[in-house]
């Protein structure tokens, strides 16, 4: 199952790197100290939005954030070992993106393009995952490792930012 039961428990509360079992792939998770921050915006800040407002104070816990975002890398290593349950092959991806039969996991439907739109793989961002997506790589990243990954909140994002 590619469902995450149980985490290890943290005992140290500092950086360190991943390495995804089984894959050359390693990535490196920061320790970020709780605290309280103020999250929003005023309607004097450029690019403002309503949805921003109020300004107002907000906490959190310590918690841990990858350095960077995913990395196609990272993502290609999770496809790879999850292609069994009848995800759609990367070159089938690559090579014919209008095929209706891709499914939303592997890649973007039509007219989206190339999973990577053409601003490169490796150890580029993974983009145009939907957050199902997401949150199955944090689930199955678990699995693999025995530590709980899971997406920032929006307030973790914008502290950690």
């Amino acid at each position: 199952s590619l469902y995450f039961k149980t985490a290890t428990p943290v005992t140290s509360f500092t950086d360190y790197t991943e390495q995804i079992p089984g894959t050359a792939v390693a990535f490196k998770m920061v320790a970020i100290p709780g605290g309280t921050f103020k999250m929003g915006s005023t309607d004097k800040e450029p690019f403002h939005k309503a949805d921003e407002a109020p300004v107002r104070n907000v906490t959190v816990s310590p918690f841990f954030m990858a350095e960077v975002e995913v990395t196609w890398d990272q993502y290609w290593a999770f496809y790879g070992q999850t292609m069994s349950e009848g995800r759609t092959p990367p070159e089938t991806v690559y090579a014919n993106n209008s095929n209706p039969d891709v499914d939303a996991i592997s890649g973007p439907t039509p007219p989206f393009g190339f999973p990577d739109q053409g601003w490169g793989a490796g150890d580029r961002p993974a983009i145009t995952m939907t957050h199902y997506a997401a949150e199955t790589f944090c689930q199955w990243l678990s699995k693999q490792t025995g530590k709980k990954y899971r997406l920032p909140t929006e307030a973790e994002w914008e502290y950690a930012a």
